[in-house]
């Protein structure tokens, strides 16, 4: 990108805040995990490099309210309207089964999403 006039300084100023929210909104967990959430975009290191991770839209949504909660349990009300999953369970539970298995290192002991049982799912991040 470039400005038409040296005199657009407010120009200038006004694009490099309307990138900075995207720098800030990726978050990084144990060199292994990285999480973009202005771009909704995961991403894993496997043997060295960063390669992306589809994610479904509604997969996203479940991840963005934890990460955003990271530490705290959030409850399955909470995340099943977060989602627009009223009245499907089921599947919220089917969707974190599949996250766990595009995310996790190993997806039968989870190190980042961790169920509270009755209650919710909680986000390790970096404690």
């Amino acid at each position: 990108e470039f400005l038409e006039h040296k005199s657009d300084i407010e120009e200038l100023v006004a694009r490099i805040k309307a990138r900075l929210p995207e720098v800030d909104s990726v978050q990084e967990f144990d060199d292994y995990l990285r999480i973009d959430l202005a771009r909704k975009q995961v991403y894993i290191k496997q043997e060295g490099e960063w390669g992306e991770v589809r994610v479904a839209p509604k997969e996203f949504s479940l991840l963005e309210v934890l990460v955003k909660n990271s530490g705290r349990p959030v409850g399955i009300r909470q995340l099943i309207s977060a989602a627009g999953l009223e009245g499907e369970e089921g599947a919220l539970y089917n969707h974190f089964y599949k996250l766990r298995q595009k995310l996790e290192p190993d997806p039968q002991d989870p190190q980042y999403i961790l169920t509270y049982h009755k209650i919710g799912y909680r986000f390790r991040g970096s404690e």
